[in-house]
């Protein structure tokens, strides 16, 4: 009987608690959060990226603006930037970011369902700065660069100032819909609360997914599926670049010379095409394009090359987990943040790195994986194809994005970690016991890994006569000067606008970009936070961003799933800290130097090379929390570490349901 009054109370409760979060979604998601500042560019001359500044009270600034990625076309290209809820005080259209020339027309303001709140004719496009020729004809404007800009701007002539408030239409405001809503979710919490205890133990201790856990994942594939197929072409960050340069490999199996001319069009304005970088999978997406060509537009079916990366962990790791629902523990993350979703919903180069090391943790977890085969074998070569198969994986990741080398480092460590037994020995060191074995079966497959990697550096020699490995993004950190020789930096030197080439920041360094070499330029590391904001946007683009960085949801879902994750990492923290199990506690200071690590790197980079403040330049932190988690499972209490989960799952499905899949092609 107590156990039934507990069931209804914590209904009850959640209930209550999803009732009050509704009215707070129909508050955050009423005009404001549908409204947007519209332009046509009739023509641009480059490829570059547009931003919309907004005066709400703290003047213009890198927090209070909107981007988009420009296109260089002859053909009229519609542009939109949502506008948050405030008192807009004045505008500042950055419309690109380069030496170019382009023709704007038909701006204005206007809510989603068509209703124009103002209408901006093209004298109110004022040239603010680096701007050499403007000339208006009727309802458009004809814009020119100075030459060598980095930073054109027009200002806004707003006719008045304006405010964008919600107004809450649509929502459950009165007494009857809001106690309508109370016992649908009353009677859906009682039905889930009363059914769950059949399905897991709620006061065991051992962490184990429970049965919503898949139709959690399949979901999740569903809603990606959705995405890829219905946003129009080049909704998303940098897929125009991603995409050519799996569209050469439909026609091509090598990659193209430096400087061949039927790549030039794969270089974006920063001098870089992914062409030049040595990950397979623009290779695998474009043979995977070849095939479906027949019935599909080929940018789909790059699309859908992600896809089928989701669709292949489901299978493996529901195969994995049909005995033992254990093995979902390390893809249970993927339910944590929708950002995560977003890759694999069109084609870019990180779903495939993710993919790998999800693959690789699932491999060091399951027991009966080839690897953990390999291992345990007593004669030394018995199950080789498993040792095989683990250093292809790490191979083919090591050619993948350099953010995951934090990721391989940290998988090196643990390996070696349990090749290694301390025994008791002196009084002052115990005694260091080496598993000779374990570290010959460690060194086949280092050997493996290295020799994928060779092979790629023979035939970047091959095919250029030199390796472009000095080059290549960020890469010249670690060899100096040594780059500035190569084919590749020379190719950047010929083909980049002045504000973007590699000398350009040696010789005229207040020329280059805005937001590139802020160290050079004087900024200091701290100011990356104070000035910058990069840990705003970096959480925000962590848990849900999209289209190019400007489809935002409201402000209440940042605060909870800050609250949300921050919590559920203190939970684990202190469980594992709390089991005082050395092994596990070794493991949780190995992990948390590698995510601290991660976001060095990304800060790093951000402060000197090119600001980029991203989320995704975090994910290599999934693999390991996932293996973390998966270790810590004994001391994890299942049904708050579930709870937590679900918490964040829903919180997810909300952010890709209404903001990505509901707003991508407004």
């Amino acid at each position: 009987m107590k156990f039934k009054y507990s069931v209804i109370f914590t209904a009850l409760i959640l209930s209550t608690v999803l009732t009050l979060w509704e009215r707070q979604v129909s508050k955050h998601t009423g005009q404001s959060a549908h409204v947007y500042f519209e332009v046509v560019f009739l023509q641009s001359s480059a490829n570059g990226i547009a931003q919309l500044f907004y005066d709400v009270g703290a003047g213009f600034r890198e927090a209070d603006s909107t981007t988009a990625s420009v296109i260089k076309s002859s053909t009229p290209i519609l542009y939109r930037f949502p506008l948050p809820e405030g008192d807009y005080r004045a505008l500042r259209f950055d419309h690109i970011n380069c030496e170019a020339t382009v023709t704007l027309s038909n701006a204005r303001i206007l809510e989603v369902n068509g209703t124009v709140l103002q209408t901006i004719s093209a004298r109110q496009l004022v040239p603010s700065q680096q701007i050499q020729f403007s000339k208006v004809e009727g309802d458009s404007v004809q814009v020119t660069t100075v030459v060598g800009a980095n930073d054109p701007s027009l200002n806004v002539s707003l006719v008045t100032p304006f405010s964008l408030k919600s107004d809450n239409k649509g929502s459950f405001t009165t007494p009857l819909k809001t106690g309508l809503v109370f016992l649908i979710t009353f009677s859906i919490c009682l039905f889930l609360f009363w059914h769950l205890p059949w399905q897991m133990n709620l006061g065991q201790k051992n962490f184990m997914p429970f049965f919503l856990t898949k139709y959690y994942l399949v979901t999740v594939l569903a809603f990606i599926v959705c995405l890829a197929v219905m946003s129009i072409y080049n909704k998303h960050p940098d897929e125009h670049s991603h995409f050519v340069a799996a569209q050469y490999y439909i026609d091509h199996w090598l990659p193209p010379a430096i400087g061949e001319p039927a790549v030039r069009n794969t270089y974006t304005m920063w001098g870089h095409s992914y062409l030049d970088t040595w990950g397979i999978e623009y290779f695998m997406a474009g043979k995977f394009a070849y095939l479906l060509k027949p019935i599909m537009e080929e940018f789909i079916a790059t699309r859908l090359f992600n896809v089928s990366l989701f669709l292949i962990l489901l299978i493996v790791f529901f195969h994995r987990a049909h005995h033992n629902a254990e093995e979902l523990i390390p893809i249970t993350l993927l339910l944590i943040t929708p950002q995560l979703w977003y890759i694999f919903s069109y084609f870019n180069n990180d779903a495939f790195p993710l993919f790998l090391s999800l693959l690789v943790i699932s491999e060091m977890t399951y027991k009966d994986s080839p690897l953990n085969q390999f291992l345990n074998a007593t004669p030394a070569l018995q199950f080789w194809k498993g040792g095989l198969l683990f250093g292809l994986l790490l191979g083919i990741l090591l050619l993948s994005k350099q953010n995951y080398y934090t990721f391989l480092l940290f998988l090196g460590i643990w390996l070696i970690y349990k090749a290694v037994a301390l025994e008791t020995g002196s009084k002052l060191l115990p005694k260091v016991v080496i598993n000779k074995n374990l570290i010959a079966k460690y060194s086949f497959i280092a050997f493996i890994s290295f020799s994928v990697f060779t092979a790629r550096f023979v035939l970047d020699v091959a095919i250029n006569g030199e390796s472009s490995l000095t080059s290549i993004f960020s890469m010249n950190i670690l060899f100096g000067n040594s780059a500035s020789k190569s084919k590749l930096l020379a190719y950047r030197e010929e083909i980049t606008m002045y504000p973007f080439r590699p000398s350009t920041a040696k010789t005229d360094l207040q020329a280059t970009h805005y937001s590139t070499y802020l160290k050079d330029k004087g900024l200091k590391y701290g100011e990356l936070f104070s000035k910058w904001h990069w840990h705003e946007s970096t959480f925000k683009s962590f848990v849900g961003t999209y289209a190019h960085m400007s489809l935002f949801a409201p402000p209440f879902y940042y605060d909870l799933m800050a609250i949300l994750l921050a919590s559920f990492s203190f939970y684990i923290l202190l469980c594992i800290t709390l089991s005082k199990n050395r092994s596990l506690l070794f493991l949780m200071t190995v992990a948390l130097l590698a995510i601290g690590g991660v976001i060095f790197i990304s800060t790093y980079h951000s402060w000197v090379n090119a600001f980029q403040a991203q989320g995704r330049y975090l994910f290599p932190t999934t693999g390991i929390l996932g293996l973390l988690l998966y270790q810590s499972r004994s001391y994890l209490h299942q049904w708050i570490t579930n709870a937590f989960i679900s918490c964040l799952f829903l919180m997810s499905v909300y952010s890709f349901l209404f903001i990505a899949i509901g707003r991508i092609n407004l």
